[in-house]
């Protein structure tokens, strides 16, 4: 799984929203959580409704994309979305790994899991309505790419089978709308997949009709209902690809070319108004005189459009076997890295070289090359080329880490470090931090405060936080601990693990208004984490060799809140500590 921090997180939110997130959070408001992949799902207590779900997609530096089911519409991540991902952070064990799930079960055989089906189902309530609705959705959901027969492809059996996905979404559209659209996306491109695979054996007349299909049904419901994270839209401009390269590798009549051109223009159309001006491109290349008049006014304007066609025109060339065709497209529509690419696959190093030193102004348009040229054995070339991009006005870290972990392979540390120094001049980061100064040895001492420096004017502070950690700079990492917020308590958390031993009367003072603010809320998870606070007091007290100390403060917290059991039977276990 991807990390994601606590600072990110509250970037993407308001204040209010973090606050009453963290409060979901600690009082356990979160359940049925689950991680696959790169998602994380679970529901979250509500308030209008019995709860509400939530599924959430991680990247490199955080979220992707979220979503939750509650009304909530005023800017950044809902309270429950950042209760889900908090419990994420600070309790994983909590998620249901799905993936492992299923690697179990498909290791078992038929008839066991068959039992386990039919116990699970006897101990709920409606659990057999529940199975045959499942078994009927998954009916709908998922068929044969092939007519029963076995023999030529029946276009009516692709027709209803899309028409049964978009009439399942509409008639089950609802507050959990986005798991059925997200369903039904992916079985729409279960079809557009398998339209593909005719478009791959030169079935190209098969793959249009599909791929028409899928295109004008789609299009027709489109604005039925709420495109959640524009799931619909991004699957019709993936269509579009597609679509294009099978009009134009069709070898259609004028009257077969005229007969798609009536099906697709409403629908293309329609959604015209919804603001999909580049599918226009779709019509334009299915007029007569489309070839002696290419639409260039339409193409500048349109720049999606544009890629769509030149990604269409050089995927048919290679199906055609027409490489020189495609190296003087690709150059004349200024596809550059794809040209260098193309020269690679035909072995053509040098000039791939060439066309790479010549065109590529982009650092990361040159890593692209760099990694094909590596690939294949051509290191020098490699090198150069990224020599050349980490000297370019507008270059990315990316290629200066490429080229250091060359350096570094080769054993080179003088090289490696300049430019491992120049991507921490561009985007400062702790994992580069560390390589420095792995890489400096002896010297780092030297270096250490200038690189520190550039942190501090770049980051956030739970990467400064590390920094002075990793350092022992402990009283700067607890003035940023001081700084910190009640909800950043993770950040807090770390720094009075790592100070305990050389600053314990920071720690005392730190655990215990931490742990006055768990015993306000009032919950036996928030009791939970006020004892795990006052073992860390307890531990600092014995540092000083102050037991007694501890011993009157644990008397008096005990007398303050007598009345409270579950607080007192957590209290009871630091005895133990």
């Amino acid at each position: 799984m991807k990390t994601i921090t606590e600072e990110s997180l509250k970037s993407l939110s308001s204040s209010k929203s973090f606050d009453r997130g963290m409060d979901l959070f600690q009082h356990g408001a979160v359940y049925d959580a689950s991680n696959q992949g790169q998602q994380l799902s679970g529901k979250c207590i509500g308030s209008s409704e019995r709860f509400y779900q939530q599924v959430v997609h991680l990247a490199e530096d955080g979220l992707s994309n979220a979503y939750c089911t509650c009304p909530y519409d005023w800017g950044g991540l809902c309270k429950h979305i950042i209760a889900l991902v908090l419990t994420y952070i600070h309790d994983p064990d909590e998620f249901v790994d799905v993936a492992g799930i299923k690697a179990q079960l498909l290791e078992l055989d038929q008839e066991t899991l068959a039992d386990i089906l039919i116990q699970s189902v006897d101990s709920k309530s409606e659990g057999y309505d529940w199975l045959q609705k499942t078994i009927q959705d998954s009916i709908i959901i998922s068929s044969p790419a092939k007519s029963p027969e076995g023999g030529s492809i029946k276009m009516s059996f692709y027709e209803t089978r899309v028409n049964n996905i978009l009439d399942y979404v509409e008639e089950r559209y609802g507050p959990e709308d986005y798991w059925i659209m997200l369903d039904a996306t992916m079985a729409l491109e279960e079809i557009q997949e398998a339209a593909c695979d005719f478009l791959e054996g030169n079935e190209a007349q098969t793959a249009l009709e599909i791929l028409t299909i899928l295109f004008s049904e789609v299009a027709g419901r489109y604005g039925h209902f709420a495109d959640l994270d524009d799931l619909w839209t991004d699957f019709l401009y993936s269509l579009a690809y597609p679509l294009v390269e099978a009009i134009l590798i069709s070898d259609l009549s004028e009257p077969e070319m005229s007969a798609y051109r009536q099906r697709l223009i409403n629908p293309v159309k329609k959604l015209s108004l919804y603001g999909f001006e580049d599918l226009k491109i779709i019509l334009y290349v299915m007029e007569a005189d489309w070839a002696e008049n290419p639409c260039r006014d339409f193409l500048e304007a349109n720049p999606v459009a544009r890629d769509i066609l030149i990604k269409a025109r050089l995927n048919i060339f290679v199906r055609r076997q027409g490489f020189e065709e495609y190296l003087a497209y690709s150059l004349e529509e200024g596809e550059y890295v794809l040209h260098s690419l193309m020269l690679i696959q035909l072995e053509k190093y040098s000039e791939a070289f060439q066309a790479a030193q010549n065109y590529l102004l982009k650092g990361y348009d040159i890593l692209r090359v760099a990694e094909a040229l590596k690939a294949v054995g051509q290191l020098r070339e490699a090198i150069r080329l990224a020599e050349k991009g980490i000297r370019l006005e507008e270059n990315d870290p990316q290629l200066h880490i490429w080229l250091g972990g060359i350096w570094e392979d080769q054993g080179q540390n003088d090289r490696a470090i300049k430019v491992y120094r120049a991507a921490f001049e561009i985007k400062p980061n702790y994992p580069l931090f560390k390589k420095l100064k792995a890489l400096y040895g002896e010297t780092w001492d030297g270096v250490k405060g200038l690189l520190i420096a550039a942190l501090e004017v770049s980051v956030d502070s739970s990467v400064m936080l590390d920094v002075y950690l990793s350092e022992m700079e402990w009283d700067r990492a607890i003035q940023i601990a001081n700084q910190a917020k009640n909800w950043q308590y993770p950040m807090i958390e770390k720094v009075a693990d790592r100070v305990l031993s050389f600053r314990p009367e920071w720690v005392i003072q730190v655990s215990q208004e931490q742990a006055d603010i768990l015993i306000q809320k009032s919950s036996r998870k928030s009791y939970a984490r006020a004892a795990s606070w006052l073992a860390k007091a307890k531990q600092a007290y014995v540092v000083l060799g102050n037991e007694a100390a501890w011993e009157t403060y644990l008397v008096g917290i005990k007398s303050t809140y007598h009345r409270r059991r579950a607080l007192l039977s957590e209290l009871e276990m630091l005895d133990h500590v």
